[in-house]
């Protein structure tokens, strides 16, 4: 999974949080914004407010609220906002 958004080769990425600026970020924000049903802008970077809607997305989820987006939470959120 990492591989295919051009993760693999950043470790730095393969837990996106706070701080972080990525164009992978966009993708959270976009499929975030589907499943909460809320208004995300996809600006790629990952900021407190995101940290927020990703620790919602989380607690729905039944995953640890950290509000960082590591494999479990990206595979969920991938899968969630198919369906959404």
């Amino acid at each position: 999974m990492w591989d295919a958004m051009g993760l693999s080769t950043r470790p730095e990425l393969s837990v996106l949080t706070l701080g972080t600026k990525h164009p992978s970020v966009i993708s959270v924000q976009r499929a975030l914004s589907k499943v909460l049903k809320k208004k995300i802008t996809g600006t790629g970077q990952f900021s407190s407010s995101l940290v927020r809607e990703v620790k919602t997305f989380q607690r729905r989820m039944k995953i640890p609220a950290t509000g960082k987006v590591d494999v479990a939470t990206w595979t969920s959120l991938m899968a969630t906002s198919t369906l959404a």
